[in-house]
């Protein structure tokens, strides 16, 4: 091995420094992108688990079906169930904004008269009393946005404010300013609430639900009420804890980060295997007193060398043997170390 070191590699490596720089850089900067993609993916999750537990407020189980929602009618049954106190269901999702180049608003449909049970939604000025909250839902073009949000638009109380629906589009009156805080914090502050039939028009989800947040009552053990819903609900719908959808998030993006790690770490040993075959192509071939001109560059395993011979001569299996060589070294390294 150290004959090997001495004669090939720190002869290249004297031959062609600009190359091993360059190579060495590359390395430094892949093992750079690896980290910095970590450092994101964890930046993300943690992100992802903040805004899971601010929209969930003080649910301790959600029910839910994914992106196909549920029936309006598992409503009740989720109420009617022993042990649950509160429940509060929404839909929600993010509608561009007309005319503002991409912006997107996360819109959060829910019934305020339940929904204040869930999470405290701090509104701006004199508060949002029952009064208000009647008001607001007898509206059909109610919305109530964040101060950031609205000062980025321009908007204040009885402004305008249109978005992209399903139903084309729809113009909303601004009834409410909310405050930074608890729930409207997520998303940079791009938060909206609409009452929930007004939200169900919005996304074309009519008659469904995306989510049912619930409490349970005193004394009472969540593993129980959880089991009591998933056993009513006969698989129309999941009953998790609201960490649960933090963790599968955090799953999916731990897998997106391994698999793009493999594939860093396969394309970097492809380029070493291919120039450890090179080489001791070249090198095997030199010993057989082999005639022959390398072509620049890593070619393919096969087509290392052109060789010029005048007539029969074992430079051509001298060479295979190089790369058989070569092949076996690296897959006997690689196979060793892992």
């Amino acid at each position: 091995m150290l004959r090997l070191l001495s004669t090939i590699s720190w002869r290249h490596v004297r031959h062609h420094r600009l190359r091993t720089f360059l190579t060495f850089l590359g390395m430094a900067l892949g093992v750079a992108v690896i980290v910095a993609i970590a450092l994101v993916n964890r930046a993300l999750t943690t992100s992802f688990q903040s805004t899971i537990e601010q929209i969930a407020g003080k649910a301790v189980l959600q029910v839910s079906n994914s992106e196909s929602g549920m029936a309006e009618a598992v409503l009740p049954l989720v109420r009617d169930t022993e042990g649950v106190l509160d429940a509060a269901a929404a839909v929600d999702g993010f509608l561009p904004v007309n005319g503002v180049r991409a912006e997107r608003l996360y819109v959060y449909g829910v019934d305020l008269l339940s929904d204040f049970t869930m999470r405290d939604h701090q509104f701006v000025g004199d508060g949002f009393a029952f009064d208000n909250a009647l008001d607001f839902i007898a509206r059909p073009d109610s919305i109530a946005v964040t101060e950031s949000f609205a000062r980025r638009l321009g908007l204040s109380m009885g402004s305008t404010l249109v978005l992209n629906t399903s139903r084309g589009k729809q113009t909303y009156s601004v009834r409410a300013l909310l405050k930074e805080e608890g729930t409207a914090r997520v998303f940079g502050g791009n938060f909206a609430l609409m009452d929930l039939p007004v939200a169900q028009l919005a996304y074309g989800k009519e008659g469904k639900l995306d989510i049912i947040d619930l409490t349970v009552e005193a004394g009472a053990k969540v593993e129980t009420v959880q089991a009591r819903l998933r056993q009513r609900l006969h698989g129309a719908a999941e009953v998790e804890r609201p960490k649960k959808r933090g963790e599968q998030i955090e799953s999916l993006l731990t897998s997106f980060r391994v698999g793009l790690f493999f594939c860093k770490l396969d394309r970097s040993v492809r380029r070493i295997f291919s120039h450890l075959q090179h080489s001791l192509g070249l090198h095997r071939a030199a010993q057989a007193g082999d005639r022959y001109v390398a072509l620049p560059g890593y070619a393919p395993v096969g087509t290392l060398a052109f060789d010029y011979h005048r007539g029969a001569h074992p430079g051509h299996s001298w060479r295979d043997h190089g790369l058989l060589t070569g092949l076996g070294a690296g897959a006997s390294s690689a196979v060793g170390g892992g």
